[in-house]
Parts: structure tokens; C-alpha cells; sequence
């Protein structure tokens, strides 16, 4: 960015961005085709956990769908050099607009990722709780990916998430990871909690930095 201001005020030349131009597609194309490799690898448990968290919750039956919204709008079809290639083609195509606003506007720092139901973006239109139910799938789906991919389960944390669902969804979340070996979950209200949930919980009190086990 530092470089693209310097050329527009007409400290440097454009003949300066050759370089940096070739290390961005270079560096940029395995992180594109991984991150569209590990969504469509981790899509199926999301949607599954999704579907589960949200089945009591009378939203329909539309499944969630993951889609990787790259800033490179090119193929990722292919090898890293093709994908390179074109990558270096869109930043020429872009330098006017690049210069202009002093900033780079393509690269993997640019990507984003979006969650449809249906037709609906629900980062846009979802309601919170259908958001914070997404962001849980999410979690749950990326806890079941890094399991089959290192034979270990991960320690799940859950910061304050039922403040946020209604009670079909809290019930669903709690019976989701009943079965995992180790959650920790934190709540600001108890009551919060089912007590069957609580029983079947080893529960402690913050009470002035101090964690006190609860009899």
C-alpha cells in the first residue's frame, strides 16, 4: 500500500510493483486453492451440524452452504502456476483502480467467507441467533475436521454462547457436544443451563479472580 501511495503521488515509478506484483500471485495462489480446498472438505460436517442445531427451531429445511468469496475472481482450476498466472493477469487489470485508491484491492488479505440458507446471506440477513448458530456449526464442523485429520479431539471452548439462543437451540448445542471429551463453557446465568446439563457437568464459580469448584 506504502508502495501503490508513493507511485499515485509521483514518488516511484510503476516499473517498482514488477516485483511485488510476481511474489503476491506467487505467494497468493496455494493459499487460494487451499482455502477452496479445505471449504469444500469441511461443507459437509458444517451443514450437518447446522441442520442439527437448528432442527426444533422452525427455519425450514434449507441446508447451509459455505462459499469462499475470493477477492481473485480468476480459476483456481489447476496448479499453482496457472492459477499464478492469472492471478498477475487481474492485478494488471486492476493497477489503475489500485493506484488510485492507494491500496491493493486483490489478494488472499481480501477473501472473505459467506453462509447461505437458501437464497439468504445470513451474515447480511440472518437473524442473530441464526448467525451465532452458524459461527457454532462452524466450530463443531472444524473441531470434527482437525479430529480426523490428527486422530486427537481438540478442547472445545464456549464462551457465553446459550445467552444468545433460544431453548431449542440450547438444548440442541448442549446434546451436540455432550459426547466430546472435554467442553468448557462459560455462562453468566446458571439457570441458563439445563439441570440435567449441570449435572452431568463439573461446574465452577469466578467469584473475584478465584475459581471455586460448586458443591
Amino acid at each position: 500500500a506504502a508502495l501503490l501511495r508513493r507511485i499515485r503521488d509521483g514518488e516511484d515509478t510503476a516499473r517498482a510493483l514488477t516485483y511485488w506484483d510476481e511474489q503476491l500471485a506467487h505467494d497468493a495462489a496455494p493459499v487460494v486453492r487451499t482455502r477452496a480446498a479445505f471449504l469444500a472438505k469441511l461443507q459437509p460436517a458444517v451443514a450437518r451440524h447446522y441442520a442439527k442445531l437448528t432442527a426444533d427451531a422452525g427455519e425450514g429445511d434449507e441446508p447451509l452452504r459455505l462459499v469462499y468469496a475470493p477477492s481473485y475472481d480468476g480459476p483456481i482450476e489447476g496448479d499453482d502456476a496457472t492459477v499464478a498466472a492469472a492471478f498477475r493477469e487481474r492485478l494488471d487489470a486492476l493497477r489503475r483502480r489500485e493506484l488510485a485508491q492507494g491500496v491493493n484491492v486483490l489478494g488472499p488479505h481480501r477473501d472473505d467467507l459467506a453462509f447461505f440458507a437458501g437464497p439468504l446471506n445470513l451474515a447480511t440477513y440472518g437473524s442473530r441467533g441464526q448467525q451465532r448458530t452458524v459461527a457454532l456449526a462452524l466450530k463443531l464442523g472444524e473441531l470434527e475436521f482437525i479430529e480426523g485429520e490428527t486422530h486427537e479431539q481438540p478442547v472445545l471452548l464456549l464462551d457465553d454462547v446459550l445467552s444468545e439462543l433460544d431453548a431449542s437451540r440450547r438444548q440442541a448445542l448442549l446434546h451436540a457436544v455432550a459426547p466430546l471429551e472435554q467442553v468448557l463453557l462459560t455462562v453468566a446465568d446458571a439457570t441458563s443451563v439445563p439441570a440435567e446439563a449441570l449435572a452431568a457437568a463439573h461446574v465452577y464459580t469466578v467469584r473475584a479472580a478465584t475459581l471455586e469448584p460448586q458443591s
